[in-house]
């Protein structure tokens, strides 16, 4: 069971230079091996690894003080009874779904307590067929037992249930007011790195974004109820229960210490009151914060990824594919342009290779190889009107065919499903008026016989993310 603390979003700190962005996976790092400080959660190199980006260390401190109680702390104890019945009786489903798992044989499920069918009657063994686990036991008596352990898991689940919604009339309700310091030490863990591996220049990863929350440590995850109603931090607004109100022009990092206000319900001030003594703590930090909260932010960040493409090519060997694909009616029909396109054997003259970083920055690798393909059929399409007198800008180009294209194709582009498809009929159109002779063929093939290479890179920063979690400091 979780009961949201709070929740505070933060922006931090703007767009980086091109040149200053940490990548996803530079290549020098495969080589690179660096002494990582305690409660590192890793780092990141810029393109030549000169500088090493630290992220946030995995773990910070909280200390809550000055804690101002309000009078409706004196429901306290219906609040925290309220709590225990659903402690007590999903611990109690867990142990007889436990047993139950043990006192089941021969099962065929997904490998979950619960199987893979909804409620209890799925497919998992509280609702699959069962023997049972002593073999002299009788298969009746052994139905009849599990139907006992079913029963009682039933009605621990449907009292938690009912304890829940006895939840609501509290969930409004305001515990005690004080002041949040949280710490980090952020530049302290970039201090160890520079320390222990002095060749290399380290420095904080800039971090775009930054929620900061805290859960009740109870055994349920299906409960939210928040245990402060608002966090009012320097440089930003009040936020709401679900921490979407940030201040406009915040530029806000968690990266050493800082300290707010911060309205708690009785969720998170109960466990610090003192029902005989009527008493709040003024202060609580360590083991005994962290025996009841679990605090940690989720942050966000930016890597420059890349994706690259290389083609290379024999604009020869194409020129002989065009020859061998002619037919009687026409010197390359658009069919045989489509295969040229499509078709991914073609180490004969073309050669393609795609890679990328990340798959939001990646490219459609089928479409991506028929446009070069047309480009470099297209090129071939403008030797060959050239050589012959002709004006190479009247082809169009595989990006936009042309009108003028399309007056030559004769009708021809309206029959075509695509791009592609369309430049190949203006292709073929201009290759059959303009072709003139084998010798052309043979001068261009002679000619143009050898490999070229071509490449592409292109690099884009995408959003990634990340935690570290807090624990009680002193």
């Amino acid at each position: 069971m979780k009961l949201h603390l709070f929740s505070l979003a933060a922006i931090a700190l703007g767009a980086l230079p091109a040149l200053a962005y940490p990548q996803l996976s530079p290549k020098c790092a495969e080589s690179i091996s660096i002494k990582h400080p305690k409660n590192s959660s890793g780092v990141y190199y810029n393109e030549d690894c000169t500088t090493v980006y630290v992220l946030p260390p995995s773990n910070g401190t909280i200390v809550v003080s000055g804690l101002s109680p309000n009078q409706s702390l004196t429901r306290c104890e219906s609040f925290e009874r309220v709590l225990n019945i659903i402690e007590q009786n999903y611990v109690q489903a867990d142990k007889l779904i436990k047993e139950y798992w043990r006192d089941s044989t021969g099962r065929k499920d997904n490998g979950s307590p619960l199987g893979s069918g909804s409620g209890l009657g799925g497919g998992g063994p509280l609702g699959g067929n069962r023997t049972g686990s002593n073999s002299q036991e009788s298969e009746a008596a052994a139905d009849a037992r599990r139907a006992r352990i079913l029963a009682q898991y039933d009605q621990a689940m449907k009292l938690a249930s009912e304890a829940e919604v006895r939840l609501d009339p509290f969930k409004n309700i305001e515990g005690a007011t004080g002041q949040m310091t949280f710490s980090a030490n952020w530049q302290a863990l970039v201090d160890e790195y520079s320390k222990s591996n002095p060749e290399f220049t380290f420095q904080r990863l800039n971090l775009s974004k930054q929620i900061l929350s805290y859960t009740r440590k109870l055994s349920s995850d299906g409960l939210n109820m928040p245990a402060a109603f608002k966090v009012q931090l320097p440089g930003l607004k009040p936020t709401n229960l679900d921490g979407s109100t940030v201040g406009d022009d915040a530029n806000v990092v968690f990266g050493e210490s800082m300290s707010g206000q911060v309205v708690l319900s009785l969720a998170g001030s109960c466990p610090f009151y003192n029902n005989a003594a009527k008493t709040l703590k003024s202060r609580i930090g360590g083991s005994e914060l962290s025996a009841h909260f679990t605090p940690n932010v989720q942050f966000e960040f930016n890597l420059q990824t890349k994706r690259i493409y290389e083609a290379s090519f024999n604009l020869g060997q194409l020129m002989k594919r065009i020859q061998e694909s002619g037919s009687r009616g026409g010197f390359f029909s658009s069919s045989s342009y489509s295969k040229l396109l499509i078709e991914k054997n073609s180490e004969d003259w073309f050669k393609f290779k795609a890679e990328d970083e990340d798959p939001r920055f990646a490219y459609d690798t089928d479409s991506l190889r028929a446009s070069v393909k047309a480009d470099l059929i297209n090129r071939v399409t403008r030797s060959i009107v050239e050589m012959n007198g002709g004006d190479p800008n009247s082809v169009p180009s595989p990006a936009a065919p042309g009108v003028r294209g399309a007056e030559l194709a004769s009708g021809a582009i309206k029959k075509c499903p695509n791009q592609y498809c369309q430049l190949g009929a203006v292709a073929l159109d201009i290759l059959n008026a303009t072709f003139g002779s084998s010798s052309t063929n043979s001068t261009f093939i002679n000619s143009s016989n050898y490999w070229s290479h071509e490449s592409s890179e292109e690099r884009k920063a995408i959003p990634f993310t990340g935690s570290y979690t807090f624990v009680g400091g002193q």
